[in-house]
């Protein structure tokens, strides 16, 4: 498995907030129909690495088999998969935040299907690195 980059943020310069925040948008949310995977990816960005500071998820009941997992490019996963097994919301906080290996390169989130009617949402908190 690959060893994703995490930067400690105070040390790189402060913690003063983040310079360099992807705005809010909806690219940053996925709520897709029951049975279905919940999928956020953070477009490449040709001088600067991506950074993901928070995931939260949801479950609208227990999944079959639910997971979270996290991508630098499609098919290498560098966080999780972790499983998650009921209902209801989660989150996780990277600290320090979990970073691309290399610039332009996509990062993919990926919250598994609940399986049968069961609906899943996630949203991720990221930023461009300096």
């Amino acid at each position: 498995m690959a060893v994703p980059t995490q930067i400690d943020v105070v040390a790189a310069g402060g913690s003063t907030g983040w310079p360099q925040e992807i705005a809010w948008n909806s690219a940053l949310r996925h709520v897709p129909a029951a049975a279905t995977a919940a999928v956020v990816t953070i477009e490449a960005d040709a001088s600067r690495p991506n950074v993901i500071s928070q995931i939260f998820w949801s479950y609208s009941a227990a999944p079959t088999a639910g997971s979270l997992k996290v991508e630098d490019v499609s098919g290498t996963i560098v966080w999780g998969p972790h499983h998650i097994t009921a209902g209801g919301p989660g989150q996780v906080d990277f600290m320090p935040p979990l970073c691309n290996a290399v610039k332009n390169t996509a990062m993919i989130v990926t919250l598994a299907s609940g399986g049968g009617a069961v609906e899943g949402v996630l949203s991720v908190n990221a930023y461009k690195r300096k």
